[in-house]
């Protein structure tokens, strides 16, 4: 009698997986990561959006297909490892005779642009809560403007200092999420979270530094060769919705 309850249970709750079907998924996450610093250590926040759409095929449990994002990355805290740029101009004796000293400095900056590639989905297809696990690999690059502004004195004398660098990043994402969908016919809302990692290798170009003194400004470019290169990991969430055609 048990095992009859069972299968009632069932045919009434379980959706047949012989059915392929198109999937269409538009969803927005947010990433709360942490890059290394120079000492090999997790500890420089490091956080993200991003905007994506996904299309693939569904047969039987598993889904494959492709993944567009749009990220952004805001590496204001990063931007502030630039001090040490300020500080060394501060102390350069060719430009000041007894040094000057740094009084204030803050950085800012972003980094997005559109990233692709494929996704596998492990999905159990149960009527409404259907729980899946996922796993994406992500290449492109990210681009955007950075900088570093600081303010200084020589003496009784006012300095300004900014340091401002177009970055160009070749990046890749990879994603390990668990998460649900709720299902209503061929439209479900989804929500999964896990671990994002992120690496990139930021090229420093068109760096334009900035000096003020006394009211007048002297502008410099300069061509870099050094790169930043970041290594982030941390926890996804994300939230969307879909479609089965």
């Amino acid at each position: 009698m048990s095992k009859l309850v069972l299968a009632a249970a069932l045919a009434l709750t379980y959706t047949s997986p012989l059915m392929a079907d198109t999937e269409l998924e538009l969803s927005s996450a947010m990433s709360l990561q942490k890059s290394k610093d120079f000492n090999g250590k997790y500890s420089t926040a490091l956080n993200s959006t991003d905007l994506s759409l996904y299309a693939g095929y569904r047969f039987e449990f598993l889904s494959l297909g492709l993944l567009a994002s749009q990220k952004k990355y805001d590496v204001s805290k990063i931007s502030n490892g630039l001090s040490a740029d300020a500080d060394a101009f501060y102390s350069d004796t060719t430009v000041f005779p007894v040094g000057a000293q740094r009084q204030t400095g803050s950085g800012s900056g972003s980094l997005s642009g559109i990233v692709f590639g494929p996704q596998l989905t492990l999905a159990f297809r149960f009527k409404i809560l259907q729980p899946y696990l996922r796993v994406s690999y992500q290449l492109g690059q990210l681009s955007g403007d950075n900088s570093y502004t600081s303010t200084g004195v020589h003496g009784s004398e006012p300095v300004a200092y900014d340091l401002k660098y177009e970055a160009a990043s070749k990046a890749n994402f990879t994603q390990i999420v668990a998460g649900v969908r709720f299902a209503a016919k061929r439209f479900y809302l989804l929500v999964d979270l896990g671990v994002e990692t992120m690496k990139a290798k930021s090229d420093w170009s068109k760096v334009t530094e900035t000096v003020g003194m006394n009211g007048a400004s002297y502008t410099g470019k300069h061509t870099y060769h050094d790169s930043i290169e970041l290594d982030a990991k941390g926890q996804i969430v994300r939230l969307g919705i879909g479609l089965h055609l």
